[in-house]
């Protein structure tokens, strides 16, 4: 039983305390019950998906600290490109006879994966994978 629940518990033990003992009346009762029967039920719906939800986190942080750790090996910059650099997109320009236009390179990190960057919307543009 998890934390909500046991303070839903305590709650409704008390209210049926103070119902016998007579400081509330039946329909007092009845409407209080019923809300914190609700609530219970909301509680223990919501626990499965903030369990996934911690467990994810984890393995982010998991993942990370396995990231930093390698660094903390390595002092050469080519070792530490093939160790951390899965692979690198290169997309086509947005325009290909400016001087300015755009070109979008995503960067894929070997523990973490893909890291920011913005992706052209609607139509994926050609790309061209290159393997560390």
């Amino acid at each position: 039983m998890h934390l909500c629940e046991h303070i839903l518990d305590a709650i409704f033990k008390r209210l049926y305390e103070d119902r016998v003992l007579g400081h509330i009346s039946v329909e007092q009762f009845q409407t209080l019950s019923g809300s914190y029967t609700e609530e219970q039920g909301k509680v223990a719906a919501e626990i499965p998906a903030k369990e996934t939800a911690i467990q994810k986190l984890r393995d982010m942080v998991s993942s990370t600290d396995g990231f930093i750790a390698k660094a903390k090996r390595y002092t050469d910059i080519t070792e530490l490109l093939r160790l951390f650099i899965q692979k690198i997109v290169v997309h086509e320009k947005s325009t290909k006879w400016s001087k300015k236009a755009m070109q979008t390179i995503e960067i894929h990190y070997s523990d973490i994966g893909f890291i920011g960057g913005d992706i052209p919307q609607g139509k994926e543009s050609p790309r061209q994978e290159i393997s560390v």
